[in-house]
């Protein structure tokens, strides 16, 4: 049985993405690149987190398709602080090629407005299920939680072993590479999937940051290698990620209060003067009067001139060979 990845995609005609409970940028650009290369592919497909966006996400492309809803099998209508008392009927006609719903309230009663409407989506539905990155099973509450997954092939993405309970079924694509995006820019390629700029431009995106810029031990020649395929592709590096990245990083740190106080308690320390190794350091006297280690001024005493002894410097002229060109040098020893 072919178990690569191009075959396990051609075998499925709906793929749901999952990405882990609180997702770091590498899996989060390398769910956003499969998605948008599944999508082309005539695949329904449905990119998923239980965790909300962070801002520093913003940045990839198509990161407002990710939904916290993870099944869509089911369209649920709610109206939210509408009694349900007041309705008389619902009805579904279709018009034009529309289907059309429309709720009658009873006679004295208003319809519900536009502002109670909510619109929700339940049931899974899905033939294989992709977990992008993730320390293990407890990473997504949604593979654990629904029955409805049972039957679906789940397929593991990232760059370790991943930690199932033995009894669930996984097929494993695990590298030790330099990130998950590089893992899915090497089964899209492998495969000949579809690979745009944009793509390129997330998948750029993910090794960068989570190679850190390429210094990481994971990097390899091949990254280098798809690295320039994507930029060959069209893909955007963003050379101030990183800096951006440490930026986000750093104010995180300098608000944590516990911090700031230590920040402050170095930089008081920096502002004191200097203390030389054995001596206590001693403040300056005003206007230059000598002071004892006590404080004590000490008294000045007088001068005489006639103390004063002046030496006359005299100044030798050179030997008149040294002017000589060329100058030869003599030594003593051998």
């Amino acid at each position: 049985m072919d178990n690569s990845f191009k075959a396990l995609v051609d075998q499925c005609a709906s793929i749901l993405i999952l990405l882990p409970t609180d997702p770091v940028f590498d899996e989060v650009a390398a769910g956003l690149a499969l998605y948008l290369s599944l999508t082309q592919s005539k695949k329904e497909v449905t990119v998923a987190c239980p965790s909300p966006m962070l801002v520093e996400f913003n940045r990839l492309v198509g990161v407002n398709r990710i939904s916290t809803d993870v099944g869509s099998k089911n369209l649920i209508i709610r109206f939210k602080g509408y009694q349900p008392e007041n309705i008389e009927k619902v009805s579904y006609d279709i018009e034009n090629k529309e289907f059309k719903l429309t709720v009658i309230p009873k006679e004295g009663f208003i319809a519900p407005n536009q502002s109670q409407l909510d619109i929700a989506y339940s049931g899974l539905v899905a033939q294989a299920v992709i977990l992008v990155g993730g320390e293990g099973e407890q990473s997504y509450p949604a593979l654990i939680q629904s029955s409805e997954l049972a039957a679906a092939k789940i397929v593991f993405l990232g760059i370790q072993a991943p930690r199932f309970s033995p009894q669930r079924s996984l097929i494993s694509f695990a590298r030790p590479v330099s990130s998950v995006t590089e893992i899915v820019a090497s089964l899209l390629k492998e495969s000949g999937l579809i690979l745009d700029a944009d793509i390129a431009t997330n998948l750029l995106l993910g090794i960068e940051l989570a190679s850190n810029n390429f210094t990481l031990s994971g990097v390899s020649a091949d990254t280098f290698q798809l690295v320039a395929d994507l930029v060959k592709i069209g893909g955007k590096r963003e050379p101030l990620a990183f800096a951006k990245q440490q930026a986000a990083q750093l104010q995180q740190i300098m608000q944590n209060p516990q911090t700031q106080q230590q920040f402050s308690q170095q930089l008081q320390k920096l502002q004191q003067p200097s203390v030389g190794s054995g001596q206590n350091w001693q403040p300056i006297s005003p206007v230059g009067v000598p002071q004892t280690p006590t404080g004590e001024t000490v008294p000045q005493t007088q001068l005489d001139p006639g103390d004063i002894e002046i030496k006359e410097s005299t100044v030798e002229n050179p030997p008149s060979d040294w002017l000589s060109t060329p100058k030869i040098y003599k030594g003593t020893s051998v």
